[in-house]
């Protein structure tokens, strides 16, 4: 990833299987940095990683924000995540958001490991109509991130050519087919 030239990571369920203090170590062999707004270590109630960072391009600044999958504890053995606890993601958007828009930034796009099902209309659909309040994917994140412009998905190895649009929150979910089958490209025009 270093060599890939990336600018930030969410941690993911795999980055997890060797536990948090390996994590921990490839983090700080990372030339970028890790994102988490809501994984928090247990023993010094603290955010484990930065939960944003601002990228600034010409005279454009953008926040990309992280967000753990919100499912870790179904998705990762229990020994290996016994150090940390995440927080909800709609308390984390509502807590995060407010901080990137006073930052005056044009644009604030959420980097997530929470994943895009595979049927997502279904899913979004079944969402709006129970009026679920918990949230277990990208697509139920996406209707919760008012302010968000832009979600870039990881988790589940499905993919879409196309992004999600959610026509609550206007915000545009994007994800890749998974494990590094392939790489998604898309341009931000900012006016």
């Amino acid at each position: 990833m270093n060599k890939v030239g990336y600018d930030a990571l969410v941690p993911g369920n795999n980055d997890f299987l060797f536990g948090v203090n390996n994590l921990i170590e490839l983090s700080k062999a990372a030339n970028f940095n890790f994102l988490a707004a809501n994984l928090y270590d247990k023993n010094f109630d603290k955010l484990l990683f930065k939960p944003y960072e601002i990228f600034v391009f010409g005279e454009s600044k953008i926040a990309v924000l992280g967000l753990v999958n919100p499912n870790l504890e179904e998705l990762v053995l229990s020994e290996n995540i016994r150090e940390v606890f995440l927080e909800e993601p709609i308390v984390t958007l509502n807590k995060w958001i407010p901080v990137l828009e006073s930052l005056d930034v044009n644009s604030i796009i959420l980097l997530t490991s929470a994943g895009v099902p595979w049927d997502r209309e279904e899913v979004y659909n079944d969402f709006i109509q129970t009026n679920k309040k918990n949230i277990s994917n990208a697509i139920e994140l996406g209707y919760h991130a008012t302010g968000v412009d832009i979600i870039v998905s990881g988790g589940i190895s499905k993919g879409y050519s196309s992004p999600w649009y959610d026509p609550h929150s206007h915000v545009y979910t994007f994800q890749n087919y998974g494990n590094g089958t392939s790489f998604g490209h898309f341009i931000l025009n900012l006016n």
